[in-house]
């Protein structure tokens, strides 16, 4: 039996019964993870306390082997997406490099109850475990998972109770008028003082809102301001049209700021959406700040988005489009406002028609004849009564003529019609019926009817011939033609309502 027992102590396995025990005589590669939530130098300091006390407690146990200290700085712990560190170790445990992780708690590791158990039954699979400091919870003993799946929901439901009592003391900032400074293009956050006016960006959002407001679109202005070598808010060379649009937008040039623009839909996923206002209050507080542009600037390019993109911008998919002319154009026949389109008859040439709810349909204008009226008025508008009304006591009065008799001396002659100046200082536009004798179609039954008046905010008033000469450009003319289109063509003519234009959105800073 002696013999027996010697034999057996001496008897060393083969295979793959030694390459196990070989196994065993190997260090653990051991890892840790660290992350802090915040940018705070307090949070800091507590990171690399951290970092160094697990490089030195792995390092100082002669069966362990460092495979490295992973680790995160000012990320949420609610998702694992945007974790670098945390993606590296992943990596890594997958390559084979780790057998054990050591993590402070696992509040630390994932906050959402669905990711911290998911990744770690993924890598216990790998033969990966873990060390949960705070908690005592070693996945390699019995009911770890139990333990886990506990405390994960505990860290999950800490994290909404602090994401709420933190969206609370916001909220209740702004409800007070307190904002929280936000990085914005134009303006510099300097010694505590936000909103301090950068003259060298400011003069680029002039630019900006100049060029727009005299009719050139988004794309244009990108092209005019990367072929002048401006740089974009992020330093790049290149700009985008959204960019544009968003400046244009922004209420932070006109001095003012909504607090609360945008809300957070849940704690997990962090997801932004915009605030109507009536799912999370809003809050407007004017003159908040100098502006960069006057407000008056401000509001009148936000009427020319509103109207050059009423309904997606689409002029030729039932989407009203009122840009130059706004509401100013109506139908003599029924006083609908008439909206620019590209009718599919002769050419397809931009015409302003008469349609949409409670419109009678049968007045189509070319926008060739209004647009060389309005210049034709502009051009023969009689200065002299223009002057005498700058001088009459009624201050209104007064202030228009001489906003006119400005322009003029500024600009005696326009090339196109554009927004700015219609605004400034047309009352209203006047166009005359247009009508024919079905019978004898070479000839229009009133000849004076062809004439457009236009109304000058002064007083003055200036009637021009519309050019309109041909039967194939009268009004009631083509809106026959239109019809017939698309009675042929088994179509029913687009429906839109144009109605008024909601001015609490044109003129968000009024």
């Amino acid at each position: 039996m002696e013999m027996q027992r010697i034999v057996i102590n001496t008897y060393k396995p083969q295979g793959k019964q030694s390459q196990a025990v070989k196994q065993t005589e190997k260090k653990l590669r051991v890892a840790a993870y660290c992350r802090v939530s915040t940018d705070k130098e307090e949070q800091q300091l507590s990171f690399a306390t951290q970092c160094e006390v697990y490089e030195d407690m792995i390092k100082s146990n002669p069966d362990w082997e460092l495979a490295g200290v992973y680790s995160d700085e000012g990320i949420t712990g609610t998702s694992t997406k945007k974790r670098k560190g945390f993606q590296k170790m992943v990596e890594d445990c997958e390559a084979g490099k780790i057998d054990f992780v050591i993590t402070k708690s696992i509040s630390r590791f994932a906050r959402n109850t669905l990711d911290c158990l998911t990744t770690i039954r993924y890598l216990q699979s790998l033969g990966v475990q873990f060390l949960f400091e705070k908690e005592r919870i070693d996945t390699r003993a019995a009911f770890s998972e139990m333990l886990l799946t506990i405390m994960a929901a505990f860290a999950q439901e800490e994290s909404r109770s602090l994401s709420e009592n933190l969206k609370w003391g916001i909220r209740k900032r702004f409800e007070s008028g307190q904002d929280r400074w936000v990085t914005c293009y134009g303006y510099r956050s300097i010694d505590g003082v936000d909103y301090v006016i950068d003259p060298d960006e400011a003069e680029v959002i002039r630019l900006i809102f100049d060029l727009y407001q005299h009719g050139m679109k988004t794309k244009a202005i990108v092209e005019y301001l990367m072929e002048h070598k401006i740089p974009s808010p992020k330093g790049n060379e290149k700009w985008l049209s959204s960019a544009i649009y968003d400046i244009i937008r922004n209420e932070k040039y006109a001095g003012d700021i909504i607090l609360q623009k945008k809300y957070t839909v849940d704690h997990l996923s962090h997801r932004q959406l915009k605030n109507d206002g009536i799912t999370v209050p809003a809050y407007y507080i004017k003159d908040h700040h100098n502006p960069i542009v006057s407000r008056e600037v401000f509001n009148q390019v936000n009427r020319i988005r509103q109207m050059r993109y009423q309904g997606g911008g689409r002029d030729d998919m039932g989407k009203p489009v009122l840009y130059p002319f706004g509401e100013m154009l109506k139908c003599p026949h029924c006083g609908g406002t008439l909206i620019r389109r590209h009718l599919p008859i002769q050419n397809r040439e931009v015409s302003w028609v008469c349609e949409g709810k409670g419109n009678c349909k049968n007045f189509i204008f070319r926008e060739w004849a209004i647009k060389d009226s309005l210049l034709k008025a502009y051009s023969e508008v009689d200065m002299e009564a223009v002057a005498r009304k700058a001088s009459v006591k009624n201050e209104k009065v007064s202030s228009q003529a001489k906003q006119l008799l400005d322009m003029k001396s500024k600009h005696p002659q326009f090339d196109s019609v554009e927004y700015f100046w219609l605004d400034d200082l047309i009352d209203k536009i006047e166009i005359g019926t247009h009508l024919y004798n079905p019978k004898n179609k070479e000839t229009f039954k009133h000849p004076d009817d062809r004439f457009i008046t236009v109304y000058w905010k002064c007083g003055v008033k200036t009637t021009v011939f519309s050019g309109i000469r041909l039967l194939a450009d009268e009004p009631r003319h083509i809106a026959e033609l239109y019809k017939a289109y698309y009675k042929r063509h088994h179509k029913r003519p687009p429906s839109v309502q144009t109605g008024a234009l909601d001015m609490r959105k044109l003129q968000i800073a009024s």
